[in-house]
């Protein structure tokens, strides 16, 4: 933990040691060893605007078998694999998202439109979809993962064989890569410094793209091999829900949904995709996290067990100590970053400007607050008038920060 963070949020750890050194006398042992301990804030002088700052039961609006699908997909989310996990340097976020029909749109999907009947025709249930590189746009590394759920194993056979049918009618030039050893998959480039492979495992299609800096068939195959690898031992963990028991699967487990900031109508800066609201396991949640070396690490270290994510999203952490460790990791400086103020009333707080906007809610501020073995973070945009966050931006961090206090 940085000194400026227990300068701030452990101020009464000095006080406390001092006193005991009084009382003890110099010729004292004291045992134990400190930790960061809250500090108490007015919650009635806080200024919470038009939001929330109560926690509150939480009922998703489910109106139609997409939003049934999602709340499969976000549990899916946590057994795909990652990038960083094939190769160390893929660190960096470039997307993640929920897979539904809306992936195949030509402007907002992130499969080509074309791909859009196959999976209609098969009956597409839903998925999850990760990008990461290493961000070096001269010796690039990127790859995307995704795997999609089909009703039964030859509705997923048949849509991955038109998947990979439709790349080939669309790239040509393409020519295949051998993947020596792997069963059920389709691997293919057109430069040997891009590759494709479509996978399919029981009622799953695994659908990879892999970048490498320089034309080499066989670093694809084997960046490609290895993602199946892992992504096969993660799938052979994941059992699919019958789809008329999808709706029997938590929605706000242990409550935490209850205690993540909700949208409010016409709250500015706030760029939230529907399909991304709900409960994570932490490894569902590590796709969302900036730099996955960080917080593959921070995760393991604060013992994070549980997620929930909305306007605000909420991560349950071991302890109090575990809290403030991940505060830390979750707003470490970039090259480029600065601090910034914190929530007026708030001293558990740590604020920071990225110097690139956060790619999945175009984030240029995030405020991470700690309250009990909760950590709670906020994002806000630049305002159009100036670099520097909404005036809402404050008014929901101390919401936030009130939802925690008042959850007892």
């Amino acid at each position: 933990m940085s000194l400026s963070v227990l300068a701030r949020a452990g101020g009464a750890l000095v006080v406390a040691a001092t006193l005991a050194i009084g009382v003890t006398g110099c010729g004292s042992a004291i045992s134990g060893q400190a930790t960061p301990g809250m500090t108490p804030a007015n919650l009635a002088a806080l200024n919470t605007g038009p939001y929330q700052s109560t926690p509150q039961v939480y009922r998703p609006k489910i109106s139609y078998n997409t939003q049934v699908f999602h709340i499969e997909s976000r549990r899916m989310m946590g057994y795909i694999v990652s990038p960083y996990q094939i190769d160390p340097d893929m660190k960096l976020l470039e997307a993640v998202r929920v897979i539904d029909q809306s992936s195949f749109r030509s402007i907002t999907g992130e499969f080509p439109e074309s791909y859009a009947p196959i999976a209609e025709r098969n009956h597409l249930i839903g998925g999850a979809l990760t990008t990461r590189s290493n961000g070096d746009l001269r010796n690039r590394k990127f790859m995307t993962i995704s795997i999609m759920r089909f009703p039964n194993d030859a509705a997923a056979r048949a849509a991955a064989t038109e998947f990979d049918q439709d790349s080939a009618n669309s790239l040509p030039g393409r020519h295949g890569i051998a993947l020596d050893g792997v069963a059920n998959a389709m691997a293919s480039s057109v430069t040997d410094a891009k590759g494709w492979v479509y996978a399919w495992r029981g009622p799953f299609v695994v659908l990879s793209m892999v970048t490498v800096p320089k034309p080499d068939p066989n670093a694809i195959a084997t960046q490609l091999k290895k993602m199946l690898q892992l992504q096969d031992a993660r799938l052979a963990e994941l059992n699919p829900t019958p789809v008329d028991d999808i709706l029997d699967l938590p929605l706000d487990t242990d409550r935490i949904m209850s205690l993540a900031l909700r949208a409010a109508k016409g709250s500015p800066g706030v760029f939230l995709r529907e399909e991304n609201i709900g409960i994570y396991s932490p490894t569902g949640q590590l796709h969302f996290e900036r730099d996955a070396a960080v917080a593959t690490k921070a995760f393991a270290d604060a013992g994070v067990d549980l997620v929930g994510q909305n306007d605000g999203t909420v991560y349950r952490t071991r302890d109090l100590a575990a809290a403030f460790r991940l505060q830390t990791a979750l707003t470490v400086l970039g090259k480029n970053d600065e601090e910034a103020a914190d929530p007026p009333g708030v001293t558990d707080a740590r604020c920071i400007q990225l110097d690139e906007a956060e790619p999945i809610r175009n984030d240029k501020y995030l405020c991470a607050m700690v309250y009990g073995r909760y950590v709670a973070v906020i994002g806000a945009n630049a305002t159009f008038s100036g670099n520097a966050p909404d005036a809402a931006f404050y008014q929901r961090a101390a919401a936030q920060y009130s939802i925690l206090a008042k959850n007892g």
